[in-house]
Formats: structure tokens, sequence, C-alpha cells
């Protein structure tokens, strides 16, 4: 749900970087907005992180999508 979210509010920004930080921040300010969802994060947060659907895959994709950016093409030099 949250992940999902965080794709669309993101979906339109070009640079991978900036999506990770907006999504970073986003994610960071939960606790004051869904303190509920907050407590399920701070009491399951190991097992969420290995979750397939949830927001590690997630980042490690736009962290991937980051790199990729900053790295130049192999024909490139």
């Amino acid at each position: 749900m949250w992940g999902t979210l965080m794709e669309r509010l993101t979906a339109d920004l070009d640079d991978p970087a900036v999506a990770f930080a907006q999504s970073f921040r986003m994610t960071g300010r939960l606790h004051r907005r869904q303190p509920e969802m907050s407590k399920i994060l701070l009491h399951h947060g190991l097992e969420l992180v290995r979750y397939d659907r949830g927001l590690a895959p997630r980042a490690l994709n736009d962290i991937r999508a980051a790199v990729q950016a900053l790295t130049p093409a192999s024909g490139s030099r």
C-alpha cells in the first residue's frame, strides 16, 4: 500500500536520486501521519525489510536506477 503510493507520487520524476530522496523523506514522516503504521514498522521491521512487496525492494530499485543514471554508458569512452 505505502510502496504503491510512493511509486505513484514519484512516477513523474526523471531523476532517480530525487525519486529515492522523496520516497525516503515521505516514509520518514510516516510516523506523524500514520502512527499506527509506524508501530507496525517498529514492531515487525526486519520481517518487513525482507518482504518482497514492501519498501525495501522498491528502495533497492530506486538506488539501482540512480547508480545506472550516474554510470557512463560502456560505449561512451
